[in-house]
């Protein structure tokens, strides 16, 4: 990470990871490179981050496979910045590979994210997520469009502590 003020860093953010399984799925490589530019503002900051993500399997069976993976992130808070918030709001837009699949299915995940959040007495928490997902699957000729939406209750023991409750809904049209 480098530093070019306070509020302003530029990361390259690399990953390594191998997949090994006894079973019926294709063990494989993973690869990803990625540059990030981290922005804070008073109220608000923001990240853009692209870079290659390369699979390479070690079975004949599946070809080897690429993407171009991204991150376009926007938070908003208050009160601003260095203070904790008070409340926030997220959004954030990201295209990567799915870590593992089930058998040999493997997806393009296109994925839209918004996250709000409130804290009350400094100790009662509460935030909404929801989000599309696009699944474009390499293998086979299917797509998936999921949406998601969450709620999450906590309170806050300390500062290392909280309890917290959460409930959602998920709908999947394949």
């Amino acid at each position: 990470v480098y530093h070019f003020t306070q509020s302003t860093s530029l990361d390259l953010e690399y990953q390594h990871w191998k997949r090994d399984y006894d079973l019926t799925t294709s063990d494989y490589t993973s690869d990803q490179l990625k540059l990030v530019f981290r922005k804070q503002f008073k109220c608000f900051s923001f990240e853009v981050g692209g870079g290659y993500h390369d699979r390479d399997f070690d079975g004949s069976a599946l070809k080897d496979i690429d993407v171009f993976a991204y991150r376009i992130a926007i938070l908003g808070q208050n009160p601003p910045a260095p203070e904790t918030p008070r409340s926030h709001i997220a959004l954030a837009v990201e295209s990567n590979f799915n870590d593992q699949g089930i058998g040999e299915t493997y997806y393009k995940a296109r994925r839209f994210t918004l996250t709000a959040g409130r804290r009350f007495r400094e100790k009662l928490l509460v935030n909404i997520t929801g989000y599309y997902q696009n699944s474009d699957y390499e293998s086979i000729s299917r797509e998936d469009d999921t949406y998601d939406i969450s709620g999450r209750v906590g309170y806050k023991f300390t500062d290392r502590l909280t309890f917290s409750i959460t409930a959602g809904h998920e709908k999947r049209d394949s």
